[in-house]
């Protein structure tokens, strides 16, 4: 199968923080059904790409806007199928209309747009959601077909997300220790997020005291960037042991899971956190106030609720930290089971066959999709 994959930007496919990365390598090295893959994207000027990739040039403004789009149309005749990963509208709108190569859809940055919803509601296209909210959008208001829609969570890099041994533990914790000249405690809680009023850092700041009053042998690593960093920093500043730190790159970021004991998320929503699997895949248990369908009932994690209160935190931050062991290897077995690049690759395989007409209707998702539809009508 030729495979044209349509990303917002080269580095939509660059680095282990972006799926269409993850897409690209899982479909590479866990799969024989695509053996060509060419990218559409907006700027083909990275030497990150290969030549046979296609660039819109932008097309708005682009002194060419037409011949780069006479080059998308070309590049979708000669391919089996297009997977629109993450695009603008016109885009979205030009391909669907104009191509006769079928489409599979996925979610825009632009989802919401009027443009985007008249092409779903005149075009019906097979789609397919990476997060719950996109997911219940499309089917409640959107108009898209409960048949035609699929539901495909991330998919993580489990070697690159992965827990130390004993011996790099102690290692990794070192060096981010001389790194950001701290001494850790024993235990270390991690927040990775937005610092924004959404994410909620300064309730994690509040629980985190409460707790740190309890016990000595705690440490609060937060890190992010945002508007509220000026207010996350000040009240770190006068709490022992919590460390506002910053912005750091998401190629450095798993080193932080593989030292500490608990990840915590305080969000008001998620879709589908990657902090969350990330976390997991490194052995990480985690508290969150969001996505209980990423923690389960107990088994990798704790689920609370959005209204959690910071006393409601402190109790599931000792409780975790008393089970981190057994709850950090039934996490880290989860992810591999259900959100590898093996079984990513493996269920857009089934769902490409199927687009082409060349196998049956996947029926991975169907218990969470129904689960999920039966909210939807009864909210």
């Amino acid at each position: 199968m030729h495979l044209a994959l349509v990303v917002e930007d080269p580095a939509s496919t660059k680095g282990p923080d972006t799926q269409a990365n993850n897409l690209l390598k899982s479909l590479d090295t866990c799969t024989d059904t695509v053996d060509e893959i060419t990218v559409i994207c907006k700027d083909g000027a990275s030497p990150d790409y290969r030549s046979s990739n296609i660039s819109t040039a932008d097309v708005l403004d682009s002194h060419q806007p037409f011949a780069s789009l006479k080059r998308v149309f070309e590049c979708c005749r000669t391919v089996d199928l297009v997977h629109v990963f993450a695009a603008n509208w016109r885009i979205v709108l030009a391909i669907m209309g104009l191509s006769r190569t079928p489409v599979l859809l996925g979610t825009s940055t632009t989802f919401r747009a009027l443009p985007h919803r008249i092409a779903v509601r005149l075009y019906r296209p097979n789609a397919v959601f990476a997060s719950v909210e996109p997911f219940e959008t499309a089917i409640s208001e959107m108009g898209y077909r409960r048949d035609r829609t699929f539901f495909i969570p991330n998919g993580i890099d489990t070697d690159i997300f992965s827990p130390p041994g004993q011996k790099k533990r102690e290692e990794i914790r070192r060096i981010l220790g001389d790194r950001h000249e701290l001494s850790l405690a024993e235990n270390i809680i991690i927040w990775v997020n937005h610092l924004n009023d959404h994410k909620r850092p300064l309730l994690a700041l509040q629980a985190f005291q409460q707790f740190r009053q309890q016990r000595d042998d705690v440490s609060l690593l937060m890190i992010g960037d945002g508007p509220q960093r000026a207010a996350v920093e000040e009240m770190a500043e006068n709490i022992s042991d919590a460390h506002c730190l910053g912005f750091i790159d998401h190629d450095a970021v798993h080193d932080y899971y593989r030292v500490a004991d608990l990840n915590l998320v305080t969000s008001r929503s998620e879709g589908i956190s990657n902090v969350v699997y990330e976390g997991m895949a490194c052995g990480l248990p985690a508290l969150t106030a969001t996505a209980f369908d990423q923690v389960g009932t107990g088994e990798h994690g704790r689920y609370l609720s959005p209204s959690a209160s910071k006393e409601m935190i402190t109790s599931g931050m000792a409780e975790i930290l008393q089970r981190r062991e057994e709850l950090g290897r039934q996490a880290r077995d989860h992810v591999v089971r259900h959100h590898g690049l093996e079984t990513f690759a493996d269920r857009y395989e089934q769902l490409y066959q199927w687009c082409l007409g060349r196998g049956s209707k996947p029926k991975f998702d169907e218990t969470w999709k129904a689960d999920t539809i039966n909210r939807i009508q009864r909210s």
